[in-house]
């Protein structure tokens, strides 16, 4: 049986920019994130960590005091595809 994520409608639209910045060989930052999606640091940052908890992506600390930068997990399209794909394909 997949697993369902618990991520919430907000989350999507990170995660989403994380798997670009990811598909595109660099790694997001906090700051582009929190610009991007237009949410404070401190919402943006306890998004991150269920990201984290479900194993989607990995983060570590910038250069920048106070900033973070993320990229997706090397799990997180199998993880991702399962959650998509008709069950008999996972199989």
């Amino acid at each position: 049986m997949t697993k369902a994520y618990k991520l919430t409608n907000d989350a999507w639209p990170i995660l989403l920019g994380i798997a670009i910045d990811t598909l595109q060989g660099r790694s997001s930052s906090s700051s582009a994130l929190c610009a991007k999606q237009a949410i404070s640091h401190d919402l943006l940052l306890r998004y991150l960590v269920v990201l984290q908890s479900e194993g989607l992506v990995h983060t570590w600390p910038s250069d920048r005091e106070g900033e973070l930068k993320c990229a997706l997990s090397a799990e997180a399209f199998d993880k991702l595809g399962a959650l998509f794909l008709p069950q008999a394909a996972n199989d």
